[in-house]
């Protein structure tokens, strides 16, 4: 038989490993996994997908400029190290469907899943009487996160990651990540207690740390007289990545002996993490976690939620020109050159600085030529194109990031596109380049990627 044949049971990369040895997520910290001599593939792909609510205020979000020579308008200036080479702003998207709900609770499902709600009465807004007639079923399929998480299963450890800040109940109308349709996913709101399930076992004492280590040493030594079992079973040119991989498991060995852990700084002193001055402050450790989660290997997939789409109630009060009521109810009463106006100016140019923040946290990382950002595709969009008016065209998507396999360093305008084939570009990037079309299928969305997206 042929080496060709026998790659995929000589393919021994991290997903085998892990695998073999069992490794969940809570115990990826103490092995290195497969290092770059053991694993000869160009870096992973990374997937971040973020929601902020409530849509922009176009006029200080549009650049001005040519495709490829812009400037960042006041809102997305604090993207601007990246603007040349890691930095897509998207123009002219329209956003897809329709349902029984108002525009903020429709939006927010409608955004990563491509997928209309079902008319109904499953839900309700908050106090509404029975015979509201903003009522909603459910959505009717998966979000993009899920479907690559679930091509990718067995890479990593972990299926997903899944961060929030005040998000809100578990319905369809407060998540943007679905499993299944009508199945929000879980997600941490508080960074501390995922913060102990994804790294509890990194503070473990030492009679269980030497309990953990006897018995993955006992693993090891099955994988290793499996790899040389092989090494007699594939073609030649298989062989030295067998090779490789027994000699990263002499590096697990010597790293599980020296009691080796994957360095995750400690978060901090706890706070309350729902209050509305800590909102900086969890991101901050929301993104700490991403960056330790993804340099770990233990996902590549992961959502990060600021509030919701329904009622963000937030305060917001650092921003410049404070106002008193929640950011929702001023999204609907600020007029032009109003305090109310900068107020929201305030909040949107917050959340690209905390875009930036994660940008520049990856960034920070080396991989190969280049840094991890290089290799992550950070998609930030929102529910309405407009918090005010609630239109779902003009939808302001901005990626950041994966300048190896993105058409990076440009300000693209499209005519009235459906986001439905930025979904299928973003399904592509992450390897799934069979589905042509994702969501609804009853509206004239196009098919394949977002043009020119892709390298």
């Amino acid at each position: 038989m042929t080496a060709t044949n026998h790659r995929k049971s000589g393919r021994w990369g991290r997903r085998k490993l892990l695998q073999t040895l069992g490794l969940g997520a809570a115990c990826a910290p103490f092995v290195p996994l497969l290092d770059a001599r053991g694993e000869t593939d160009p870096a992973p792909r990374r997937l971040i997908l973020v929601y902020t609510p409530h849509g922009t205020l176009h006029k200080f979000w549009n650049p001005t400029g040519t495709e490829t020579d812009f400037v960042l308008p006041e809102l997305l200036a604090p993207l601007a190290p990246y603007q040349h080479d890691n930095l897509i702003v998207l123009k002219g998207m329209r956003l897809n469907g329709q349902g029984g709900a108002g525009p903020h609770t429709r939006g927010m499902p409608l955004l990563f899943t491509g997928s209309e709600q079902l008319p109904g009465d499953k839900y309700k807004h908050g106090g509404a009487p029975p015979d509201d007639p903003l009522g909603w079923g459910g959505n009717v399929n998966a979000s993009i996160d899920q479907v690559i998480a679930q091509g990718l299963a067995g890479t990593t450890p972990l299926h997903s990651l899944h961060l929030g800040y005040q998000v809100g109940g578990v319905h369809v109308a407060n998540r943007m990540s679905f499993t299944a349709p009508d199945t929000p996913t879980e997600l941490y709101e508080d960074p501390q207690h995922a913060y102990d399930q994804l790294f509890g076992l990194a503070t473990l004492d030492k009679e269980a740390y030497e309990r953990l280590k006897a018995k993955r040493m006992s693993s090891m030594e099955v994988v290793r007289a499996e790899l040389q079992g092989l090494q007699f079973r594939v073609g030649k040119d298989e062989r030295p990545k067998i090779e490789s991989h027994l000699a990263a498991l002499g590096d697990i060995e010597a790293a599980l002996v020296n009691g080796y852990q994957c360095e995750v700084p400690p978060l901090g002193e706890p706070i309350d993490h729902v209050a509305n001055e800590s909102s900086a402050e969890v991101l901050s450790r929301h993104i700490q976690l991403i960056t330790a989660a993804l340099r770990c290997d233990l996902t590549r997939v992961v959502t990060l939620q600021v509030a919701r789409g329904e009622w963000d109630a937030n305060t917001y009060p650092w921003i410049p020109a404070p106002m008193t009521d929640f950011h929702h109810a001023h999204t609907h009463n600020a007029p032009e050159n109003s305090e109310a106006e900068a107020y929201l100016r305030g909040i949107r140019r917050y959340y690209a600085e905390k875009i930036r923040e994660l940008a520049d946290a990856l960034a920070a990382v080396p991989e190969g030529d280049g840094t991890m950002l290089d290799n992550t595709m950070i998609v930030w969009g929102t529910e309405v194109g407009h918090g005010q008016t609630h239109q779902f065209t003009e939808m302001p998507f901005v990626v950041v990031g994966g300048k190896t396999f993105l058409n990076s360093g440009r300000f693209v305008t499209h005519q009235d596109v459906a986001h439905h084939r930025l979904l299928v570009g973003i399904l592509h990037a992450m390897g799934q380049t069979s589905i042509a079309n994702y969501g609804e299928n009853d509206v004239d969305v196009g098919s394949g990627p977002l043009p020119g997206l892709l390298l």
